[in-house]
């Protein structure tokens, strides 16, 4: 699945995971928090409120996305050990929390290899 689209003159190139390096641009503050990051204490309800929010934000205008994006991850620092740094986008916040509720689950399932 494309995530990335790069702007070349006219042409438009999609860039898919497997076609950037693993530690492409991503934050150093980023990537040490999500490394040490306990989303244990998330509930379900802001799971599900964060999940919604990644799945519509690119239709929702620029301030209401931004609004909702920091008032989840007020929330979500409230919940998570160590809380991010305020230094960290919101909707980076928001990503990592799901992909390591995720994983969690993932493992944690009966059916996991």
């Amino acid at each position: 699945m494309a995530w990335l689209r790069r702007r070349r003159g006219d042409q438009v190139e999609l860039v898919r995971d497997q076609d950037v390096p693993g530690n492409a641009a991503v934050n150093p503050l980023l990537q040490a928090w999500a490394d040490v990051v306990d989303v244990s204490g998330v509930t379900d309800q802001v799971a599900a409120d964060i999940d919604h929010f990644l799945k519509s934000y690119r239709s929702m205008p620029w301030n209401a996305r931004r609004e909702i994006g920091f008032r989840l991850a007020s929330v979500v620092s409230s919940q998570v050990t160590p809380p991010p740094s305020e230094f960290i986008n919101p909707l980076d916040v928001l990503a990592i929390v799901q992909t390591t509720r995720a994983r969690i689950r993932g493992s944690a399932s009966p059916n996991a290899p």
